[in-house]
């Protein structure tokens, strides 16, 4: 099977441009006292707007104690509001404030700068065949894991 000849490798590069993005990211949420799951928990809410607590936790891959410590250590640097679910008082969600917000918007226009420099010199063609490579990744991967979700 092809893949297996390729795996140690299709895993390396994964690792290491994963590794590379956090090393960015963190340049730029640690400032705010922000964490990269933090990060990643305010960037799900601004992507997808206010969620219930479990739902993100199942979309993030997260238990719900994890994501209510976390939620809890935001509301109290006020990125993040909590509110009870009107329709279920045992849910709660979460909404991201302007603070938040803010801070979303102004580390993606960054890191999209930073992306943009470090991309500026590659060939058209190289940069089409990355966004290729990534769009095919993405699209397995996104198969595979609505496939894990079938047999829950």
């Amino acid at each position: 099977m092809i893949y297996e000849a390729n795996e140690n490798e299709l895993m390396n590069l994964v690792r290491s441009v994963n590794n590379h993005m956090n090393h960015v990211l963190n340049q730029f949420y640690s400032p705010y006292g922000l964490t990269r799951p933090q990060a990643i928990v305010l960037s799900e809410i601004e992507r997808h707007g206010p969620v219930t607590v479990s739902l993100l936790a199942q979309r993030l891959g997260m238990t719900t104690s994890n994501l209510c410590l976390i939620a809890q250590r935001l509301e109290k640097s006020g990125f993040l509001k909590r509110n009870r679910d009107p329709e279920d008082q045992r849910s709660v969600i979460l909404i991201n404030t302007m603070k938040s917000h803010e801070l979303i918007h102004q580390v993606q226009e960054s890191v999209n700068e930073m992306i943009r420099q470090r991309l500026e010199y590659t060939d058209p063609e190289n940069l089409d065949k990355i966004m290729e490579g990534l769009r095919l990744l993405n699209a397995v991967m996104m198969k595979q894991n609505q496939g894990d979700k079938a047999c829950d």
